[in-house]
């Protein structure tokens, strides 16, 4: 026996994690057991090849480290380097009342970093969440990607959005340019053109839920910026943090934008000012 189980680490619709002790490298290591069934096998098995293939590449030290797997019975095991909580739990434990906006600086450039990294390498991780970014540390700013059981390789498939982000987009960005829909032959699942009108509306939802008219919300109030105040309730009172959360806001808006010719690219997201601000 190679692994001799710690204790749980936490468990999810694809199985669960473990901590435990790898007797042969004398480290403490996270196990991911998968449950039995063809979409998991087929999940994890991806995940395998991808990792094992991003592992080696220059660059990625940002991106889960995995060691090995094995099988007990039909169960993959897949074997990670141990890191800290996931980003979620790590903001709930140690800044209920929300990240501050060098800490959000921090972690998205991170991220963007991580983006042109997977870019170069034609991967789509598939499934970014706070869920799925890990802090390597208790006390460490750095993050790393993981659960890469969505990912795919550019040009595998397309992802579709949800019914409820298009409409939290139109609610904070308002309808987007008939032009855009016209040449989309998907967005007719969640938009259809006023009769006698080039015009496009949201389709209404199946369910009960409404929603506010288009560019109704604001941005603002999504990220829960108080322009005119919680920057300074927070103790935040250089004047300067009012531009930076300005430049945070339009960094965002700019990475919302719906055409994808306009949309901000990953090299020109590195280079906005909301990451260079404090280097003036």
């Amino acid at each position: 026996m190679r692994y001799c189980v710690r204790k749980l680490l936490g468990s999810a619709s694809f199985g669960k994690f473990v901590e435990a002790h790898d007797l042969q490298d004398k480290e403490q290591v996270a196990i991911k057991v998968m449950k039995t069934n063809d979409h998991h096998t087929k999940s994890s098995l991806k995940e395998i090849e991808l990792l094992k293939f991003i592992n080696k590449a220059k660059g990625s030290r940002l991106i889960v480290k995995l060691h090995s797997y094995f099988c007990i019975g039909d169960k993959i095991c897949s074997v990670f380097e141990l890191l800290s909580n996931t980003l979620y739990d790590y903001l709930i434990e140690e800044y209920p009342a929300g990240f501050p906006l060098n800490a959000t600086r921090n972690c998205s450039k991170q991220i963007c970093n991580v983006f042109q990294f997977l870019s170069d390498l034609q991967i789509i991780h598939g499934d970014l969440k706070l869920d799925n970014l890990l802090v390597t540390h208790p006390e460490a700013s750095t993050i790393k990607f993981a659960d890469f059981g969505s990912a795919f390789r550019s040009g595998e498939k397309i992802i579709t959005a949800s019914t409820a982000q298009i409409n939290t987009f139109v609610e904070v960005l308002g309808m987007p340019p008939s032009s855009l829909p016209d040449r989309s032959t998907r967005s007719t699942k969640f938009l259809e053109k006023t009769p006698g009108s080039d015009t496009y509306v949201l389709k209404k939802p199946c369910n009960s839920k409404t929603h506010k008219a288009a560019g109704m919300r604001k941005i603002q109030d999504v990220l829960d910026i108080d322009l005119e105040g919680s920057m300074y309730e927070k103790g935040e009172d250089d004047e300067n943090f009012l531009y930076e959360y300005v430049d945070f806001i339009d960094f965002i808006l700019l990475m919302l934008n719906y055409d994808p010719f306009e949309r901000i690219t990953r090299s020109e997201a590195l280079n906005h000012k909301f990451f260079n601000s404090q280097e003036e």
